[in-house]
């Protein structure tokens, strides 16, 4: 019986680890979206709204908020840096085209 229930555990384990993976390639997906939208609007050169600053600009501060509770573990922290750098590189790009030249 005992073995039994250390099997349908060590499923459940597998199960959540294969759920956890997926949801962080949708993370990297979104983050190749975001870039790749990114580096479109300066090749076109359109200005992005403010609603694209705004959004980038929280979602900069929000990785760089949760950067220190993340720091322990060092595939966090390689993912937080990874994200607050693509973040900062959308924004450069941003800035980049809407500032008047």
């Amino acid at each position: 019986m005992n073995f039994f229930s250390k099997q349908k555990r060590r499923l459940s384990l597998n199960k959540e680890a294969l759920l956890f993976n997926a949801g962080s390639m949708f993370d990297y997906f979104a983050l190749f979206f975001l870039i790749s939208t990114a580096i479109e609007k300066a090749y076109n050169r359109q200005v992005p709204t403010y609603y694209e600053y705004g959004f980038i600009a929280v979602t900069l501060f929000s990785w760089l908020l949760g950067l220190p509770y993340e720091w322990k573990l060092r595939w966090a922290r390689y993912v937080g840096v990874i994200y607050v750098l693509s973040m900062v590189l959308i924004l450069c790009i941003y800035l980049s085209i809407g500032l008047p030249s």
